[in-house]
């Protein structure tokens, strides 16, 4: 297929001359092999630890015909402009949805490379199996191959991308009708006149992803995963007098998304590149309305003839244009704004994404509860695949088993306690009653300071707050672990607030004084009584709060609490866990696991980046621990940048100066040992700047550093009947990854219960070393595995030490990207050493 290009410009001739230049000056240096894992085997110590493990899991292996044809094949690396900026400097409008698809079907794995300084002109690494590419993707993108890879030295990374490509377009047709479903459901819908009940025909989407290869054995394994975020409903199957009232619905619906920026609103077409959603910033309702808009962006609709036309459709036909974006990096206002980002659907074509807000607002309640179907869903999909001839289950599961609880080292006025749970804490009044931080530096941190202690609380509950459960055990806490931490410790204040909205709560904290405060305060605040569990506009408000009142300098931190918690059927449950979560918010660890010999330190990485204010900004942050669960220090990040990495040598520099340096046993001892374990790929710049800062700080002391991928966007789903913890190797190339599955998961179904969970995936080892330029790689040891593992075990939450999903570094630094992107990147901390104020 051909596409209609732009004439260069002046602008774009002396691009090209400059990407000419660059691929000059950059030819010599590309053909170097990247860092790769060496040939290796699962460890002897390891390999003699493995036992069949009963448990279920949504993974098939292909062994046959297609393995052998991809692995024979080399891989192409070609040098090229961005995808994106070719779509938009060199194409028409309606040619740019089309060109996207093909890059993407043609290079699975593409990343961008460099930047020009000046003109900001992306330049991309495309790979790809293809043999043969088409001369107008080559003249488009401005191709120059650069490398070829065989699959032993290809990162594993692209390779497992690679692979998972070549297994859609080789079973594309044998798939598509297994991976996608559809199935009538009973639904009723209001309407202004009446209450109808219809049935819709709600597709259901799965995916393979490959999760390991063996190149030597022409095996690749895959993980079939249910995409419950895609459950969605063609909108023109809805009877044209419903739809009508649909649309008036998701119309609202999307314009309090806009204002909200989020969304609430998504929608996907089958002829969409790759397969993402997109966010509907605006539905434009009636036909005479329609093709007004459209005249007025004629290459809009250029694009939704041709689409209409590849379903038989004209657009007399349309009484409705839905308008999407695809990038979720801009602020909905700003892409509602701009059409560059603009996507067109419509009825026709436009797959309306089930979520929870959508299903509320059009049925009045949730209809697709994952729940109760996701197991039998799984198995039917399971066993549709392995009948095709061409896959193979997995067999039997071999892993080492690991235990599911670690023992707990409690600090109180009378020495250390070693327990088996929280609920020993909580419920042993000799422990709770005298329970002092776990660090002593803490100790001497908090005895400089006096605390005050505020309760907010709708007014109509002042009758009933002094006499419930969780005011009984504040004030035991109070005269316990924090009378015995600060110098002094005020008596609880109750503060009623008159009124249910955020300027209620903000007048009522500023007339007490929050907004200038000098010492540590611990306000907590129960919400609104209409505010339910996990409600948008409860978090929208507490964020609000947070924006207000928030500083890096104050040392105020808030608690949270829902009327349920307080007053309803589980309070007593509920109080538990809000107690348990006021300690760590001041900085103060009441508990820690047993001692950990192996690491001194180990850290956590977590990053992402997003658009503010019409600017690509870096958030997350860095969250250092000790082996047995003590918050050594935090490190929230937020800078502008457009690339998911960053400078390690800056962050570790700082751990090393505040922390290190002041821990006398480790300088006594003249030896510090880190582990980072890093949520996601480690990229190469952050490789390179760990290496820096371990060649600027080592000196005279003996350091090592060791660094680990923690992986927990992964397709791989498990299931048992009674919960069990392990761990187990699968090969991905030459490296050894490895499936660790460690917490309880959620319980499915009444009474004979079914345990349900999502284990996260140990990548890519390195072992940095002083006088080196780069690191060792290799595949993660025993001691690697089993450190993170133990790091699962210890919760700050909730009285169950079993349900952490990610070692502990790692999970914080994922609430602090939260809590940075929730506030809008105002807040990076408050004034409290160690606070998990992200909680």
């Amino acid at each position: 297929m051909s596409f209609k290009t732009r004439q260069k410009s002046s602008k774009q001739r002396k691009l090209t001359e400059f990407f000419g230049k660059a691929r000059s000056e950059s030819a010599g240096k590309r053909k170097s092999k990247p860092i790769k894992c060496l040939p290796s085997d699962v460890e002897t110590e390891i390999k003699n630890s493995l036992v069949d493990i009963d448990v279920d899991q949504n993974i098939l292996k292909i062994t046959g015909k297609i393995a052998q044809d991809v692995f024979k094949r080399d891989i192409g690396v070609y040098h090229g402009l961005g995808k994106h900026y070719v779509a938009e400097n060199k194409l028409e409008n309606q040619d740019r949805l089309d060109f996207l698809k093909r890059v993407y079907e043609v290079f699975p794995y593409n990343y961008l490379d460099k930047q020009d300084p000046n003109t900001k002109v992306p330049y991309y690494e495309y790979y790809t199996f293809q043999k043969v590419l088409d001369k107008d993707l080559i003249d488009l993108l401005e191709l120059d191959k650069i490398t070829t890879y065989s699959w032993d030295g290809l990162d594993p990374h692209i390779a497992t991308r690679l692979l998972t490509a070549y297994v859609k377009l080789s079973l594309g047709n044998h798939l598509r009708h297994i991976l996608s479903s559809r199935e009538d459901v009973p639904v009723n819908i209001k309407t202004k006149e009446k209450r109808v009940r219809i049935k819709i025909p709600v597709t259901k989407k799965f995916e393979i992803r490959t999760v390991g290869y063996d190149y030597t054995k022409n095996e690749i394994t895959l993980a079939v995963q249910r995409r419950a975020n895609m459950n969605a409903v063609l909108l023109s199957s809805f009877p044209q007098d419903i739809l009508a009232h649909v649309m008036v619905t998701l119309k609202r619906l999307v314009d309090e998304a806009v204002r909200q920026d989020y969304r609430k609103v998504r929608i996907y077409s089958e002829t969409q590149p790759g397969s993402k959603t997109a966010a509907v910033v605006d539905i434009i309702i009636g036909s005479q309305n329609v093709t007004k808009f459209l005249e007025k962006h004629p290459k809009g609709k250029i694009y939704v003839e041709r689409r209409l036309r590849e379903l038989g459709k004209s657009l007399d036909e349309v009484k409705y244009l839905l308008i999407g974006v695809y990038d979720n990096n801009v602020s909905l206002d700003r892409a509602k704004k701009d059409t560059r980002y603009h996507y067109y659907f419509t009825e026709h074509n436009s797959y309306l994404v089930l979520t929870p807000e959508v299903q509320k607002a059009l049925f009045g309640r949730l209809i697709d509860d994952w729940r109760r179907s996701i197991l039998d869903e799984y198995k039917n999909k399971l066993q549709e695949i392995t009948s095709l001839g061409m896959f193979e289950p997995l067999g039997t599961i071999q892993g080492v088993p690991v235990s599911l609880k670690e023992r707990l080292v409690v600090r109180t006025t009378k020495g250390l306690h070693t327990v088996d749970d929280i609920r020993d804490i909580l419920t042993n009044p000799e422990i709770f009653n005298n329970m002092l931080p776990i660090s002593s530096e803490t100790l001497k941190e908090t005895r400089k300071h006096r605390l005050r202690i505020i309760l907010f609380y709708p007014d109509k509950f002042s009758n009933r707050i002094s006499r419930s459960i969780f005011y009984d055990k504040l004030n035991q806490l109070r005269d316990g672990l924090l009378s015995n931490s600060f110098a002094s410790v005020d008596e609880i204040e109750l503060v009623s607030v008159k009124g249910e909205n955020s300027g209620d709560y903000e007048e009522t904290m500023r007339d007490v004084g929050l907004d200038r405060i000098k010492d540590y305060t611990m306000a907590t605040i129960i919400f609104p009584e209409h505010y339910s569990k996990r409600n948008l506009e409860l978090r929208m408000f507490y964020n609000w709060l947070k924006r207000k009142f928030y500083s890096e300098n104050k040392p105020l931190v808030f608690q949270g609490a829902r009327v349920d918690s307080i007053f309803g059927p589980y309070a007593k449950y509920a109080s538990y866990n809000l107690i348990l979560q006021i300690p760590p918010k001041l900085g103060i660890y009441p508990y820690s696991l047993e001692k950990h010999e192996y690491y001194d330190y180990i850290i956590g990485i977590d990053y992402t980046y997003w658009y503010e204010r019409d600017t690509p900004s870096l958030g997350g942050g860095a969250v250092v621990t000790s082996p047995a669960g003590q918050i050594e220090g935090i490190y929230p990040i937020v800078i502008p940048s457009s690339t998911e990495s960053l400078d390690m040598n800056k962050i570790l520099s700082k751990w090393f100066n505040r922390i290190v340096k002041t821990n006398k046993n480790i300088l006594n001892k003249e030896r510090v040992t880190v582990l980072i374990s890093r949520d996601g790929m480690i990229p190469k710049y952050e490789r390179q700047t760990i290496q820096e800062f371990l060649s600027e700080y080592s000196g005279d002391m003996d350091m090592t550093i060791e660094a680990v991928e923690v992986r927990k966007r992964i397709a791989v789903r498990s299931w048992t009947k009674e919960p069990k913890a392990y761990y187990s190797p699968i090969r991905v190339g030459n490296c050894i990854y490895y499936l660790v599955d460690a917490h309880v998961g959620y319980p499915l179904g009444r009474g004979d219960r079914t345990f349900y969970s999502s284990p996260y995936l140990v990548g890519s080892f390195y072992r940095f070393e002083k006088g080196k330029s780069s690191p060792v790689t290799a595949s993660a040891k025993r001691h690697v595995i089993e450190s993170l593992i133990r790091l699962q075990k210890i919760n700050y939450a909730t009285t169950r030490m079993d349900n952490i999903k990610l070692p502990l570094p790692v999970h914080i630094a994922h609430k602090l990207i939260n809590f940075i992107k929730d506030t809008n990147n105002e807040i990076k901390g408050v004034g409290i050493p160690n606070s998990l104020f992200m909680a």
